[in-house]
């Protein structure tokens, strides 16, 4: 399967995006502060935005709070 122009959906950092919305939404840190061991900021907010539009975000927190 050839990559898309803007590259691969899913980088190798995902679970560091994840980790970083996590933390984003138990510190209530602001996206521009988020410590840079979780990547650039904007990619975990332009994936939170999307799963957040999308519903999958609901559905990762429904899936944890419920296990």
């Amino acid at each position: 399967m050839d990559p898309s122009k803007r590259g691969p959906k899913h980088g190798d950092d995902l679970r560091h995006v994840v980790d970083a919305m996590l933390y984003i939404s138990h510190t209530g840190c602001q996206w521009r502060f988020l410590p840079g061991e979780f990547g650039p900021w904007t990619r975990v907010w332009s994936q939170f935005r999307r799963w957040s539009r999308n519903g999958t975000w609901t559905r990762v927190l429904v899936a944890l709070h419920a296990s």
